[in-house]
């Protein structure tokens, strides 16, 4: 008797099982081939997979890094001295440990440590000397004039800060117009496909026709002359439909720079993606163009630049003025000695050391004030053009949409008298009142309608996205 070994029906088993798994990842993958491509799923690619965005987030880690480099300005440091007479009659030697930490109030600065000496010193050298179990002491210093509320230190930090302010405006800034030129590529592609398809119709009805002419030529209804006539007809759609195809097919394949894949690489999109139309231009009334203005004095990233070049300059004249100042240190200091040793250093010792400087001439200071004073009057007048500029621009921008609203209703109005028109010829040529000339001329005027009405919706949606940019709102 025939016998199956559980191998065997493993085997089959494992066969079985791909070839369904199999299946059904690439119903799943034709699935998503077949799903209607919308703004928002090539909007959101874009943004996770730009590379010129993803370039941006590593120039913003380097700026990262330059805030933490001058944190490190406030960092612990641990110091150690250490001292020894390798020659001489004094054989003294000390070891002196300790730290130091600058702080941001004041340009103060905490200190301590732990000092101790070994063996002999000279007389003139007595204050290196420390009782047996060393020296104990803590200490601060601050700034009462100069370096009081910002020094080198503070400026470098608040420079940097600054500086990454600001390259994360210029990320939003490039995110902004990375999604205006997808929009633009994306209704391009769109727009491109519905034309393509258009001329396509028009190449098929001409074609059909052909078919039907062949058969009225050979009964002798028609003139061999109407038949050639309409092979060129036929030809001529022809290329014009061959010519939207190519403009259609490249227009997906520089969609492929914003729609990507999970794993950041360029998808083109299929015919099958291309969704149908139904959006329709809307008019921006003046009150909505005037608050979209003032909006846009505290979003657009130019403005906002401004104002962290303006705080840059503002902390550059606070140092310049800093450097103008006398210099007035205090240094407060107390210390204790423990152990065998003379009696005077076991007691507790407190200090104060004032350091007061004051600088003959000060041309670096006076010349640093005047720089900075000249960049703040010239970063005003720059934000004034800024702004002046930012409202022309929204305002043509807005005049040009709303003519595109008026030309398109009038487009609209005249696609539906050129499709009734087309549809009467056709009726009168089915009764024998009208001729294929005729036709041809009624179909081309409703295509051309129908082309100028898609042409509007493009430039309608790429000034769109300029005015969103424009705003800086795409909400």
């Amino acid at each position: 008797m025939f016998s199956i070994s559980k191998t065997y029906i493993k085997n089959i088993i494992c066969i079985f099982l791909f070839i369904l798994l199999s299946n059904r990842a690439f119903s799943k993958e034709n699935q998503n081939n077949d799903q209607k491509l919308l703004p928002k799923n090539v909007i959101d690619s874009a943004l996770n997979n730009y590379p010129r965005i993803i370039s941006f987030y590593e120039k913003i880690a380097v700026k990262e890094g330059g805030v933490l480099e001058n944190e490190g300005f406030f960092d612990i440091k641990i110091k150690n001295e250490y001292q020894d007479r390798s020659r001489g009659y004094f054989d003294g030697k000390s070891n002196n440990i300790y730290f130091e930490k600058q702080n941001s109030v004041l340009g103060s600065q905490i200190y301590g440590g732990y000092r101790k000496s070994f063996k002999d010193f000279p007389s003139y050298e007595g204050d290196q000397i420390t009782n047996g179990r060393g020296e104990y002491r803590i200490g601060t210093k601050f700034s009462l004039l100069q370096n009081n509320s910002i020094d080198q230190g503070r400026l470098d930090l608040i420079t940097s800060k600054l500086e990454l302010a600001e390259s994360k405006v210029q990320l939003q800034k490039i995110k902004y117009e990375i999604q205006r030129d997808t929009i633009k590529s994306y209704w391009n592609w769109v727009i491109a496909g519905h034309i393509y398809k258009i001329y396509k119709e028009l190449y098929e009805l001409a074609d059909q026709r052909n078919e039907q002419l062949k058969i009225r030529f050979k009964k002798g209804d028609i003139a061999e002359i109407t038949l050639i006539e309409n092979k060129r007809n036929v030809l001529n759609r022809k290329t014009s439909m061959q010519e939207a195809k190519n403009d259609f097919d490249n227009s997906a394949i520089y969609l492929s720079l914003f729609y990507r894949d999970e794993s950041g690489n360029p998808k083109t999109p299929t015919e099958k993606q291309l969704p149908e139309i139904f959006s329709k231009p809307q008019e921006i009334l003046f009150s909505k163009s005037e608050n979209d203005i003032n909006e846009a004095y505290e979003r657009r990233p130019e403005l906002q630049i401004i104002k962290i070049q303006k705080d840059q300059e503002k902390n550059n004249l606070k140092q310049a003025e800093n450097l103008y100042k006398p210099k007035l240190d205090v240094d407060i200091e107390a210390s204790k000695d423990y152990g065998a040793g003379q009696d005077n250093r076991n007691q507790s010792n407190n200090s104060i050391k004032l350091n007061f400087e004051i600088p003959l001439q000060q041309r670096k200071a006076k010349g640093k004030i005047t720089q900075s004073r000249s960049k703040l009057n010239s970063i005003k007048y720059e934000e004034k053009l800024y702004k002046e500029t930012i409202a022309n621009e929204i305002r043509q921008i807005k005049n040009s949409l709303n003519n595109i609203v008026n030309v398109y209703n009038n487009i609209e109005q005249e696609l539906g008298l050129s499709e009734t028109l087309e549809k009467a010829e056709k009726e009168r040529f089915k009764q024998g009142n009208s001729d294929f000339f005729l036709i041809n001329i009624r179909e081309q005027d409703t295509a051309r309608n129908k082309i100028s009405k898609l042409s509007l919706i493009n430039k309608y949606q790429s000034i769109k996205a300029d005015y969103q940019v424009a705003i800086f709102n795409f909400d």
